[in-house]
């Protein structure tokens, strides 16, 4: 990431040296709040539906070699928005062409 890219994250502690390393840190208490109440545009709503969506995908005993390739491939689908089956195997064949869904 380029330096004063910005971070929006929850206040686990895990974040705290983010700031450190010349990013923009914004936090978002959430036993206060979920989004910002001075600023919309900051909170972790999208990265945590992400999250629960790559999860809900994820089969019980995938080993971590193929979590990485399982991620890999969840950005792939949804950067291209490619929700079926025959869309992905339209991506898999020509990744170039458009995908209309």
């Amino acid at each position: 990431m380029e330096t004063g890219t910005q971070i929006t994250t929850d206040c686990w502690r895990g974040y705290n040296k983010l700031s450190e390393f010349s990013y923009t840190h914004e936090r978002i208490n959430h036993s206060i709040e979920f989004v910002s109440h001075e600023n919309s545009e900051i909170h972790t709503n999208t990265i945590e539906r992400v999250w629960r969506d790559m999860r809900a995908d994820i089969s019980p005993g995938l080993t971590n070699e193929h979590l990485e390739n399982h991620i890999k491939e969840y950005m792939v689908i949804k950067s291209f928005n490619a929700r079926n089956s025959i869309s992905r195997y339209s991506l898999l064949i020509n990744p170039l062409i458009p995908i209309v869904t």
